[in-house]
C-alpha cells in the first residue's frame, strides 16, 4: 500500500445513507492516486458520491464510495476518485514538491 502511513487531514462531506447532509474531519490514507481508505462516523453506501476537502491546500476531490466494513461503530471506506489525485495528495504534502 504506497503512502499508507501517511494520513491526509481531510474534510468529507455528502449525504449520509438516509439523505440527511454531513461534514466530518478525518483522515485519508492513500492507497493509490486513485483510492483511498478513510474512517467516518457517517453512514454511507458503496456507489455513493462524496467530496473531499485537503485541510492543506484547500484542493477538492470528487469520489465514490467503493466498500464500506463497519468497525467499532465506524464506517471504514475505501472511495475511487473520479480522476487521478496527483495534485490532491502532492499538494497537502509539502515533501513532495522538495
Amino acid at each position: 500500500m504506497a503512502d499508507a502511513e501517511t494520513a491526509l487531514p481531510v474534510l468529507v462531506y455528502g449525504y449520509q445513507a438516509d439523505k440527511e447532509p454531513f461534514q466530518e474531519e478525518t483522515g485519508a490514507r492513500l492507497v493509490s492516486m486513485n483510492s483511498a481508505v478513510l474512517s467516518l462516523t457517517a453512514a454511507v453506501v458503496p456507489g455513493q458520491t462524496l467530496m473531499l476537502l485537503s485541510q492543506g491546500s484547500d484542493e477538492e476531490q470528487p469520489c465514490e464510495v467503493a466498500n464500506v466494513t463497519r468497525e467499532n461503530g465506524r464506517s471504514i471506506i475505501e472511495v475511487r476518485f473520479s480522476r487521478a489525485a496527483w495534485e490532491f495528495w502532492s499538494m497537502a504534502n509539502p515533501a513532495t514538491h522538495q
